[in-house]
């Protein structure tokens, strides 16, 4: 997962996440949105009939403003995320061998 628009204290940049395959999403699902060619990981809204596609950043939703999908644009829901894969790195210790 990569962008600005996804970036979380619990999921932040390089971090993957795990999708569900589907093509039908409820509301507030986190979903893998393809519109316009473009795939997207928002939070999937739905309304007053209109379907939502919103920034998972609470912080920089201004930087990054809802997506309202219209009558003829061409949403396809791609599958949900049900999780995130964490990879770590080299822990940031001393060990005892360093002194030699």
């Amino acid at each position: 997962m990569t962008g600005e628009a996804n970036r979380t204290p619990a999921s932040p940049s390089g971090d993957y996440v795990i999708v569900r395959r589907q093509q039908t999403a409820e509301h507030k699902d986190i979903v893998v949105a393809l519109l316009e060619g473009k795939n997207n990981l928002k939070i999937f809204i739905k309304e007053d009939g209109k379907c939502i596609l919103r920034s998972r950043n609470k912080k920089r939703r201004n930087d990054f403003p809802d997506i309202v999908v219209g009558e003829d644009d061409e949403l396809r829901i791609q599958g949900v995320a049900v999780g995130v894969y964490h990879k770590f790195g080299k822990a940031d210790v001393e060990d005892e061998n360093d002194d030699e």
